[in-house]
């Protein structure tokens, strides 16, 4: 299993709101997610329709990793720490003993989850069709 960091965006912090809580939705673009798809169809249709006769290829091309390496600012950064310890556990995943050995992590890539995640995500969509 692959072994990811995940981080719940919606959990109330110390200031009494979440992460997601604290975005400003008026600063982001309007959502236009799934459009590149109509817009893919259209394309297709049109070609198909001006050249009849003619053979049609297309390249499907997968990019959810292009998702992962959106990256955030380091304010939002720094919001998206996390700390661990690291405790002795042996094959099975049991606990052998306690460590005070802690490990850190800065998440710098928009995380999953996250309220301005689908704008972003909304305006690679749109990119990878004008491209």
């Amino acid at each position: 299993p692959k072994k990811r960091l995940t981080l719940n965006l919606s959990a109330k912090k110390k200031s009494r709101l979440s992460i997601n809580q604290r975005v400003d939705l008026d600063q982001l673009t309007d959502t236009q997610y799934g459009f590149a798809l109509l817009r893919h169809l259209h394309t297709i249709h049109a070609i198909r329709f001006n050249n009849p006769n003619e053979r049609t290829l297309c390249n499907k091309v997968d990019i959810d990793k292009a998702f992962r390496r959106l990256h955030t600012t380091p304010k939002v950064s720094s919001k998206c720490c996390s700390t661990w310890n690291l405790h002795n556990v042996d094959k099975e995943g049991n606990l052998i003993n306690k460590s005070n050995e802690t490990i850190g992590t800065i998440l710098t890539r928009l995380p999953f989850g996250s309220s301005p995640a689908p704008h972003k995500f909304s305006i690679l969509s749109e990119i990878s069709f004008d491209l």
